[in-house]
């Protein structure tokens, strides 16, 4: 067997931690790459060993010498005694260094959700405690930079160095969850494995490279998709003609792309950078085709909505007006319709390295809802998403020239978005380093207005302001 389709095996065998500790003989709850004790995981400091892959292979030969000897020797390395491991006999092999990073099981279903729970937990518990709440969010912030720097599509000693620091910030800031009873420990081995991810970048390159996403995603592609197409009666034939027919035409959409295109010569494909540029997408549809007036006021709580639109309609057409001038002229403006078509969802798609827009993949959404009923005639409540609307000159990092409102539903012809407004930016809180705001009110009123889609630029979170209760 190639060696290439071996490590593909070996791979694929060791998405989850269950089926990696049986892959390796390691015992639950320990490190699959080092010999660190369980206890020990949490320790930022604690000295990183390898797992000695001549002593394993030593101890596992003694099983046809004498069983007791085999049962200690495995024993005093760290391993479970298995029967000649699959492994144990494939030559340039090490299991050890062959579990990889994956992002998909060890952040995003792992420490992520962990993380998650906690932040929950820490909200509910806030009010009724003095703690600092700076050491909250640096813990979660170093978490979440955490996962973005491992995502990098290439790295530089730089970026790596920021990965060491996201950890190193984590471990400093993570007592506050044992403060408030929420974690006893953190000796858990997918937290412990960040502290790999540096070397195994150095060794096997960027994460995307044996990140299991691909696979779960093409399981969904490939079988899933392909069994539900059947009719459940001999469904590999159906299977895979179903499969042939689909590449075929994704084969000819391409050609008739190309084609239309005015045939292009063949690009070379251009190495990814650290520029994410992305496009605003618009669904060919609304989410409600014709929604009235008073509907629009009443249930998305558009309280100004035709004052914002005529004053829209005055300041695109005048706009050297001053803002007493442009209310005056917008009290004169009389809408011809009385129903308008809302959009609940705008996506962000990619930009690729090509400069071409990518829809496969959506790198954000702004969303909004209306109160509705649930399944169990329950009402469920508006919800409205936040972003950073660009008024003059922002850039691509940093908050200047940007503003934050909070998003309502797009509206056609020109695709608008009703927004209301926070406090503009000012310096930056000295313990987390988060900006300060709150809502723009003006003679006792939200301040709100319309604007164009393309001036949002992506969506932002914000964190309450807890009020502290003092105990007895």
């Amino acid at each position: 067997m190639p060696l290439s389709i071996i490590m593909l095996t070996l791979i694929r065998l060791s998405e989850y931690y269950p089926e990696q500790l049986l892959t390796t003989a390691i015992k639950s709850g320990e490190c699959l790459k080092c010999d660190v004790p369980w206890n020990k995981l949490g320790s930022p400091d604690i000295p990183v060993k390898l797992w000695d892959l001549a002593a394993i292979l030593a101890a596992l030969s003694l099983i046809n010498e004498d069983y007791g000897m085999w049962t200690r020797a495995c024993q005093e390395c760290g391993i479970k005694p298995i029967f000649k491991p699959f492994w144990e006999e494939l030559p340039h092999t090490n299991i050890f260094q062959s579990i990889a990073p994956d992002m998909l099981h060890q952040l995003y279903q792992g420490i992520i959700k962990h993380l998650i729970e906690w932040i929950k937990e820490a909200c509910r518990l806030l009010p009724n405690h003095n703690i600092c709440l700076g050491c909250l969010i640096h813990a979660a912030c170093a978490i979440l930079n955490f996962l973005y720097l491992a995502q990098y599509p290439c790295h530089t000693n730089q970026t790596l160095a920021l990965l060491t620091e996201a950890l190193t910030r984590f471990h400093d800031n993570k007592s506050i969850f044992v403060d408030l009873s929420i974690q006893t420990n953190f000796n858990l081995p997918k937290l412990h494995f960040f502290h790999h991810y540096v070397h195994m970048i150095k060794l096997y390159g960027m994460t995307d490279n044996y990140n299991t996403e691909y696979t779960e995603h093409l399981h969904i592609d490939l079988a899933k998709d392909a069994y539900r197409a059947t009719n459940h009666k001999d469904e590999y034939m159906q299977m895979t003609l179903w499969l042939e027919r689909c590449k075929k035409m994704l084969w000819h959409n391409n050609f008739i792309q190309w084609c239309l295109a005015g045939n292009p010569p063949s690009q070379d494909r251009l190495p990814p950078d650290m520029d994410y540029q992305h496009s605003i997408k618009m669904m060919k549809h609304p989410t409600i085709r014709c929604v009235p007036l008073d509907s629009v006021v009443h249930d998305y709580g558009t309280t100004f909505f035709t004052k914002a639109l005529a004053c829209y309609v005055i300041r695109t057409n005048q706009p050297g007006l001053s803002s007493a001038q442009l209310e005056q002229e917008a009290s004169h403006v009389i809408l011809p319709f009385q129903t308008v078509a809302a959009f609940h969802r705008v996506k962000f798609h990619a930009i690729n390295a090509h400069g071409h827009h990518d829809s496969t993949i959506t790198v954000d959404l702004v969303h909004c809802q209306p109160p509705r009923k649930d399944k169990k005639r329950q009402i469920v409540p508006t919800h409205f998403k936040t972003v950073l609307v660009n008024e003059d000159g922002g850039g691509t990092t940093g908050v200047d020239g940007y503003h934050l409102p909070y998003f309502t539903p797009g509206i056609l012809p020109t695709h608008f978005a009703y927004i209301k407004w926070f406090t503009p930016f000012g310096q930056p809180e000295a313990n987390h380093g988060l900006y300060k705001i709150s809502c723009l009110v003006h003679n006792g009123e939200h301040l709100a207005s319309i604007i164009d889609i393309s001036d949002i630029c992506r969506s932002v979170h914000l964190i309450p302001k807890f009020a502290r209760i003092q105990l007895f």
